[in-house]
């Protein structure tokens, strides 16, 4: 609580609580390291070898079965002005790096017309695309069941991607 002496504009009497930022050490900043461009692409995982799962046109979602490039999470996501990459649980080479727990970034850049999205969690391959891309099926169904492929019909249970004509 203020003592009326203060509230009046008079010297405090003790200074003992008071604080002299001038003085104070200034604490290091951590350095932020970002991920170079291209540095963290996610791998190559043939779309064509995972078992399709569900599809809306733009949208799959497919089993990834690959270990251990399917073990933990990776995303990779452009949508307009945001670009975002991020993994989570990866195991490393075994050498130097045993496990990526956590790293992650997102950028606010130039607009790009388009949005654009693959994200692995465990054995479940996400992947967006609008306007259609070729690494982005053209999928309809649901629970293993595909209806139609490239706008087409295409009945297909529990198939890989590649195997539907």
């Amino acid at each position: 609580m203020a003592s009326a002496a203060n509230v009046l504009g008079a010297p405090a009497q003790n200074n003992m609580n008071m604080i002299n930022t001038t003085e104070m050490e200034a604490l290091p900043v951590p350095k932020q390291e970002m991920m170079a461009e291209g540095e963290h692409k996610m791998p190559e995982a043939d779309v064509n070898s995972m078992i399709f799962f569900s599809g809306c046109f733009c949208c799959t979602t497919s089993c990834y079965l690959d270990f251990p490039a399917g073990s933990g999470c990776e995303v990779e996501e452009e949508c307009l002005c945001i670009k975002a990459h991020g993994i989570a649980c990866k195991p490393g080479d075994m050498k130097e790096v045993i496990c990526t727990c956590n790293k992650s970034e997102c950028l606010i850049q130039m607009p790009k017309p388009w949005i654009k999205c693959q994200a692995q969690e465990c054995c479940i391959d996400y992947r967006c695309a609008l306007p259609f891309a070729p690494d982005v099926p053209n999928l309809c169904g649901y629970c293993f069941i595909a209806c139609l492929k490239d706008f087409k019909p295409n009945i297909a249970v529990f198939k890989k991607v590649g195997e539907m004509k």
